[in-house]
């Protein structure tokens, strides 16, 4: 049995967009959802330039998190590669490919929350 993750919904955020920004992914997005009546606390948005680079990035946060004894809970769009989502209760992490990630456009779901800017990573508001 793994024992708790000694890491808050936060950190756990920025670990997710440094695993992005160590696999090359692009415009990476750090949304702060609490209080907003979303699913978790913290979503983690970015694009690869390919199915490849998509499932590379994703395959990373994967192994961090599994380094770090975070469990994830959710697991969708393997097959796909276009749009993979990793959720571990208080962080979703979206992988996307770009034209997938701008049909969506999550930022503009979550456009009144705040963003968390971390240096190297993002840009400030």
């Amino acid at each position: 049995m793994l024992k708790p993750p000694d890491i808050t919904p936060r950190q756990q955020a920025i670990l997710l967009a440094r695993c992005a920004s160590d696999k090359k992914a692009e415009n990476i997005a750090v949304i702060d959802t609490r209080g907003d009546g979303a699913i978790a606390d913290f979503f983690v948005i970015c694009s690869a330039g390919s199915e490849r680079a998509v499932k590379t990035v994703s395959d990373h946060m994967e192994k961090t998190l599994k380094e770090k004894n975070i469990r994830i809970l959710d697991r969708e769009g393997v097959s796909t590669k276009t749009w993979i989502l990793l959720g571990t209760g208080d962080v979703i992490a979206h992988i996307f490919h770009p034209r997938t990630r701008e049909f969506y456009n999550l930022e503009g779901l979550w456009s009144d929350c705040p963003r968390v800017f971390i240096k190297g990573i993002s840009a400030p508001l």
